[in-house]
Formats: C-alpha cells, structure tokens, sequence
C-alpha cells in the first residue's frame, strides 16, 4: 500500500497478490455495511505499507476522505452507505476473475483509491 500524487491527483494504491487477503478485505466492507457504526484500519489486515501509517474506513452517510499531508500519511476514508456494496462488488470481481487487474474503489473524492490484484 502506498501513497502518491499522480497524473490524475492523490492517489492511494492497494496492491496485493493474494486472494486471501482480498477475501479478507471483502468481509471487512460486508461488516461496515451490517453495522454502520463499524470501522475498520485495513492496515490491520497483513498487507506492506511503504507510507501510509494507518488506512480507517468508515461508513457514512457521505463519502469523503482525508489525508494527514505528512508521510507516513494516516488515511481516513468513509464510505457512503450506497457506495458500499458497490465498493465490494468491485472487491469480489477481482477475487472471481483471479487474474491480475485493478478497480477503482472511489469515483467522485479528492483521492483515487486503486486496488491491484496480481499486477506488476
């Protein structure tokens, strides 16, 4: 997992090569949408960081998220109650196609979050 201002802005990639761990990180998003007042620190899960201190993802009503403007950067990102199955709809693809790809988990905040399956 790593940070960085891209061509198209912030940019928080997710990068793993292990199915487990995305099938880990699906049933963390199907947690937040039971239980809204559920958050979750995806770095809690075992996955590298190259810069970031702590990932937190809420739910909410409204998406958003937020960034210390230091390295190690601490990421707070709440996920809108309508984004969330949509979120890990994009999560379970990645996990049936088993090859590797990415998805774009965010689509109208500030920061692009990109999660890589199995890429380079």
């Amino acid at each position: 997992m790593f940070f960085y201002h891209g061509v198209d802005g912030p940019t928080l990639c997710i990068k793993t090569d292990s199915s487990e761990w995305l099938a880990m990180f699906h049933r963390r998003f199907m947690d937040l949408a039971k239980d809204s007042s559920h958050c979750f620190d995806a770095l809690s899960l075992p996955i590298e960081s190259a810069n970031v201190a702590e990932f937190l993802i809420f739910n909410g009503e409204h998406g958003d998220i937020s960034i210390d403007k230091t390295s190690p950067y601490t990421i707070s990102w709440t996920v809108a109650n309508t984004q969330i199955c949509n979120i890990d709809g994009k999560i379970v693809a990645l996990l049936q196609r088993n090859k590797p790809a990415h998805q774009y988990l965010t689509e109208t905040e500030d920061v692009l979050v990109v999660l890589s399956y199995r890429e380079p």
